[in-house]
């Protein structure tokens, strides 16, 4: 065939008839993410501007690779919330990269830039369709002209007649029944301008590299359509013709063309588009479409980040997940444990496990020591106490070459201070260990009375690691509340350093019944949000609660959360490599099987190489 196209000015294309039309790419909202009444808002305002377009005009909207675009003779730059933003590269999009080849054509297929392509087109549409239902499909082209109004009533009056007389046979015919009710209600719509008019034809473009891929992928689509009541025909003797009108800046033929409501016709619109962040860990929607999460992504007003969810459904997981490419990425951290969730992902990145002893007085700021020792005594102290301990430390940290020496100088105004810590002198030491850009301390191996001052130690140490940084904090909440005014403030200034405290818990409720819980909450940008079940006083919203009732997690393939954040509520999956299986998995078998071989063959390699070639042979053939 001869090539369409006259000429192409940026986004301005000209037909070899002359025709000149504009190509723009369509930017849309993520739908996922509206609740029904601001769904129902959104169709409705596409629908009116729909019925706006003036019946001169025509309107090819292509759908490629997940990606919307359109080709248009009118001047126009948005219709309702869909942008419309001028693509200076029309012909890349429907060939990819553009056409270096002859377009051969055959009995139903053609060959271009050595992709063998079909053509499919709508023969009869479904009776009711879910919003974008095809749009996952396969690559489409829909082409759309307003029809008039006196020319749809004309029209539609015309159908209402054909079938009028089939009312009144003694056999009932029920599908021409419901053509003349259909008929008759969208008439009556129509004149009260509820709804237009549309010519509309949808075509369908399925490529691969070889016919025989190309006619499997051909089957599978029949097979989808028909499920869905949609029937196809694969274009043969007309196929140069209908191909030549797909091209952008050709005027669309309407040789395929169906009456089409506005109503019907926002359904046929690709507007699926997962939107979360545009750079980050890599994760994946529910249709499959990859996306972004930012933990420091700059719009957020602070990067901390709380996460909850039923034990067993990947909330460890996922946080193993933030460690580790965050980590890889440059950023330093510390992780406090409860239970081994994150040891061995600390292994292989090398931190540093926290020993059994500590030295308090390896920091010197003067509130960080009340905090400490406040820490072990259980009943609060007033204001004016905590003040005159704060004078007190002041003046006596810097005679002090131990944090027993200070106590034992403290104990001079603070009566019997130094009694709370005769049974934890034997944990403290007086030299610094030395600490790498990952610290991992398991809370389980350190008594009761011991838990709450690391805590505040271990953030100290935070505080002083320098560039991003990122603190884990696994289910401790409840050891805190005796110092929830300084864990706000921190909370409150991390942003200020680069910082993000990463707080994980198994419910949402543990953060909104207690005082602590409730500044955490207020302190969050993200709230990752695993299966669980939550209280009718919790602060989400009725359809976000919607939302984590359809979350879901299967073992060994993939986890299901919800992200909110003040613009954000989209449900992600996070499918781990078999490496990052192995590294985050809790499952008692798998942890058994690893620590076997580790003890038998891979202690002699060292860790790091030990569980890489464990995973190389249990996952023989598998990509790491």
């Amino acid at each position: 065939m001869n090539f369409p196209l006259y000429s192409m000015d940026g986004h301005k294309l000209t037909s070899l008839k002359g025709e000149v039309s504009s190509f723009y790419e369509l930017i849309r909202e993520d739908i996922e993410q509206m609740d029904s009444d601001t769904l129902e808002g959104y169709l409705s305002s596409l629908k009116l501007d729909l019925s706006c377009l003036k019946s001169s005009n025509y309107f090819k909207v292509y759908n490629i690779k997940g990606n919307a675009f359109v080709n248009t003779d009118s001047e126009i730059d948005n219709i309702s919330d869909l942008q419309l933003v001028p693509c200076e590269s029309p012909l890349e999009i429907l060939f990819e990269d553009g056409i270096h080849s002859t377009i051969d054509f055959y009995d139903d297929y053609l060959v271009c830039n050595g992709d063998y392509i079909k053509v499919l087109s709508v023969k009869r549409f479904s009776p009711e369709l879910e919003i974008s239902e095809l749009q996952d499909l396969a690559d489409s082209v829909l082409n759309l002209r307003r029809i008039d109004n006196v020319e749809a009533k004309a029209k539609l009056n015309l159908k209402r007649k054909l079938h009028f007389g089939q009312l009144f046979e003694n056999i009932k015919n029920i599908d021409s029944e419901n053509a003349y009710q259909e008929a008759e209600d969208l008439l009556e719509d129509i004149s009260n301008q509820d709804d237009s008019l549309f010519k509309v034809e949808l075509f369908f473009l399925l490529k691969d590299r070889s016919k025989e891929s190309v006619d499997r992928k051909t089957k599978v689509l029949i097979n989808e359509l028909k499920s869905r009541d949609c029937e196809v025909l694969i274009e043969s003797r007309a196929l140069a013709t209908v191909f030549n009108s797909l091209v952008p800046g050709v005027k669309p033929l309407f040789l395929r063309d169906h009456l089409c409501p506005a109503s019907y016709l926002v359904h046929l619109f690709p507007l699926k588009k997962d939107l979360l962040q545009d750079s980050g860990i890599k994760f994946f929607s529910k249709r499959g479409k990859e996306i972004g999460f930012n933990l420091f992504d700059s719009h957020a007003h602070n990067y901390n980040c709380l996460i909850t969810g039923s034990s067993g459904q990947g909330k460890s997981v996922l946080a193993n997940k933030v460690l580790l490419e965050e980590f890889e990425n440059g950023t330093n951290g510390v992780v406090l444990d409860l239970g081994n969730s994150f040891k061995k992902t600390a292994q292989y990145l090398d931190g540093t496990i926290f020993s059994e002893k500590f030295n308090p007085f390896r920091f010197k700021d003067s509130i960080y020591l009340k905090e400490f020792i406040l820490s072990f005594i259980d009943k609060p102290w007033d204001q004016r106490e905590q003040g005159r301990l704060v004078k007190a430390i002041n003046e006596k940290k810097r005679f002090a070459n131990s944090f027993k020496e200070l106590v034992l100088a403290l104990s001079v105004d603070f009566t019997g201070i130094d009694l709370y810590f005769e049974e934890v002198w034997q944990y403290f030491s007086d030299t610094d260990e030395n600490l790498t850009n990952l610290i991992y301390c398991d809370l389980t191996i350190y008594p009761d009375r011991l838990k709450r001052p690391l805590i505040i130690f271990l953030i100290e140490c935070f505080k002083n690691q320098t560039g991003k940084r990122i603190f884990i904090f696994d289910e401790c909440w409840n050891l805190l509340e005796n110092n929830a005014r300084y864990i706000a403030e921190c909370f409150r200034t991390f942003r200020k350093h680069n910082a993000s405290a990463i707080a994980i818990s198994q419910n949402i409720d543990d953060f909104s019944e207690t005082e602590l819980g409730k500044v955490i909450i207020q302190n969050t940008f993200y709230k990752i949000l695993f299966r669980q079940t939550v209280s009718n006083n919790v602060f989400l919203s009725l359809y976000e609660k919607e939302l984590i009732q359809e979350l879901r997690s299967q073992k060994r393939k993939y986890s299901e959360f919800l992200v909110l954040s003040e613009e954000i509520r989209k449900i992600a999956r996070f499918y781990p490599s078999p490496i990052e299986y192995e590294l985050f998995t809790s499952d008692k078998s798998d942890l058994e099987s690893f620590d076997r071989y580790f003890k038998e063959v891979g202690q002699y390699f060292g860790f790091h190489r030990a569980i890489e070639n464990y995973v190389s042979a249990k996952y023989l053939g598998e990509e790491l």
